[in-house]
């Protein structure tokens, strides 16, 4: 438990980290936006700039050829015209677009437009006046202020919307230099903290791979310690199974022997002894009759202790028909109703299983015995935790307020002479039950019957 807990909290801290991490990344992703669309917005407002000047040039351009041209007459002066009139469309539509979200620059260009549409026809109509071999009137018209008005104009246009744009030029770049500078920031307190937090997890790791190293260390004194545990255990069966065969062999003989010459002396001495002396002798016998039982028991218990657990499936009603029927068989005389659940199916080991069953249903048998009729059920039934199997019957019962004393050897609820037993069988179906990973318990009333209950995984 403490080892998982040092691995649930070294797992929130680098949880903690990566969040953190995580977090400086996407405010650095989003403030690098933020930056690239300044940088956007100042290259937007120099392109506006370029692209006035651009239009300023296209009509300067178509001036100049056009004067060159008036002036010397020759055709290859009006290619500066021919270019500059045909950039003039071009550039206004960019610059139209450019300026798009600003009302008061698309206003002034759109005077633009207009003048610059009457300055090119301008241009054109003396051009044109020059080619009819007007020359005379073409000058005239160039020594005007007509086409100068019109240039002045366009440049105060421009002008104008030029001021406007160097001014949001400013406000962008001051824009700029604060997301700059706020990058900057960020970067390196972005960089201390994750330098600072990748440390932080290195040492966390290193941390933890000590703690690894620890517990493997922990692990591996357990593991020893389980290995003598296991080797002194093995040691101790073996010294419980040479109890074992020494009870089996060396005590039954003593027995034997005093069960044998009290019979001799009944036998024998029948003549001379009174009838009080020949209790006596008959005492003995049953009390080493029942000392035999009782190693038989305590035997039968150690081996169940013992026994390697074989588990496969079967099927409870199968065993339990099969021990009624033995027990009818044994006492055909008895008057007593089985009701056995059918296909009652279960995991488990057939041979201790069917201990727990000829316990459950022959205590059943034994303690419905004084009555004319009795009823004793095999069962399943659901409980909180998933089902319980059960045997009940309607038998002698038991006083509630010693249930905690069935399940112990020895102890009995009831004497011998009442009813027979050695107080073993109960201590063997709970050593059954636990061994399989189930659990035992009994309910009762006295003259009112007994219920046993035993739950498998």
């Amino acid at each position: 438990m403490p080892l998982l807990k040092s691995e649930q909290k070294t797992a929130g801290l680098f949880l903690l980290a990566v969040i953190v991490i995580g977090a400086v990344l996407v405010g650095d992703i989003l403030h690098f936006r933020r930056y690239q669309s300044a940088i956007k917005n100042v290259m937007h407002t120099q392109q506006s700039l370029e692209t006035m000047y651009a239009l300023l040039n296209s009509v300067q351009a178509a001036e100049t050829g056009q004067r060159g041209y008036l002036l010397t007459g020759r055709p290859d002066y009006l290619a500066p015209f021919i270019q500059g009139k045909a950039r003039v469309p071009v550039v206004y539509e960019k610059l139209r677009n450019l300026v798009e979200d600003s009302p008061a620059q698309r206003q002034s260009l759109e005077r633009i437009h207009a003048l610059e549409e009457r300055k090119i026809a301008e241009l054109q109509r003396t051009i044109d006046l020059k080619m009819s071999r007007r020359s005379a009137v073409a000058l005239e018209e160039l020594n005007t202020d007509k086409g100068k008005t019109l240039m002045d104009q366009i440049r105060d246009e421009l002008d104008r919307m030029e001021s406007r744009e160097r001014i949001v030029l400013q406000e962008r770049n001051v824009r700029l230099e604060i997301e700059k500078r706020r990058r900057e920031a960020l970067i390196g307190v972005g960089t201390a903290v994750s330098v600072f937090l990748l440390l932080w997890m290195m040492y966390l790791l290193r941390q933890e791979i000590s703690r690894r190293q620890k517990s493997q260390e922990r692990l591996e004194d357990t593991r020893l310690q389980l290995e003598r545990h296991t080797t002194e255990l093995s040691a101790s069966n073996k010294e419980l199974e040479a109890f074992c065969y020494s009870v089996s062999h060396d005590l039954r003989a003593p027995l034997r022997g005093i069960e044998g010459f009290s019979r001799v002396v009944i036998e024998r001495y029948k003549d001379v002894l009174d009838a009080e002396g020949i209790g006596y002798l008959e005492r003995v016998r049953t009390g080493v009759k029942r000392m035999g039982q009782l190693i038989d028991d305590l035997l039968r218990l150690s081996r169940i202790t013992r026994a390697e657990i074989r588990k496969q499936p079967i099927d409870l009603t199968e065993i339990a028909v099969s021990v009624a029927e033995e027990l009818n068989k044994a006492q055909p005389g008895a008057n007593i109703e089985w009701k056995i659940a059918p296909a009652l199916p279960v995991t488990g080991d057939p041979v201790l299983l069917r201990t727990v069953l000829e316990n459950l249903m022959g205590n059943a048998w034994k303690f419905t015995s004084k009555k004319e009729s009795a009823h004793v059920e095999v069962g399943q039934q659901p409980i909180a935790d998933g089902g319980a199997y059960f045997v009940r019957d309607d038998g002698a019962g038991f006083d509630m307020a010693y249930q905690n004393k069935l399940f112990s050897a020895f102890q009995r609820l009831h004497s011998p002479g009442e009813f027979p037993g050695t107080g073993i069988g109960l201590a063997t179906v709970q050593r059954v039950i636990h061994r399989h990973g189930g659990r035992v318990w009994a309910e009762g009333a006295v003259e009112q019957g007994a219920t046993f209950y035993f739950t498998l995984p």
